[in-house]
């Protein structure tokens, strides 16, 4: 994401990761959707404000949805129970 200039351009990548994310979710690849997360919410993305204005508001709250699947609060107790149900 960080190596484009143009925020169009970042928007697209995240967008694009978001919707791989959302799609391994679907799969139960709960790995690779965690590892996803956790760069799509470092604070180097996380910081990037003209960016994050241009991704669609349904990603973005698909996105706050996943990171609270994703959370480590309570020993991953989101993650276990969306597992147990697969």
């Amino acid at each position: 994401i960080l190596r484009y200039e143009k925020d169009t351009d970042r928007a697209s990548v995240e967008s694009n990761l978001i919707k791989m994310a959302l799609s391994l979710k679907d799969l139960g690849n709960f790995d690779c959707l965690k590892s996803i997360i956790d760069g799509l919410t470092a604070r180097p993305i996380y910081r990037l404000n003209r960016t994050n204005s241009l991704i669609p508001k349904r990603l973005k709250n698909e996105l706050a949805n996943m990171t609270i699947l994703t959370s480590e609060r309570k020993n991953y107790a989101n993650l276990r129970d969306a597992h147990d149900l697969k």
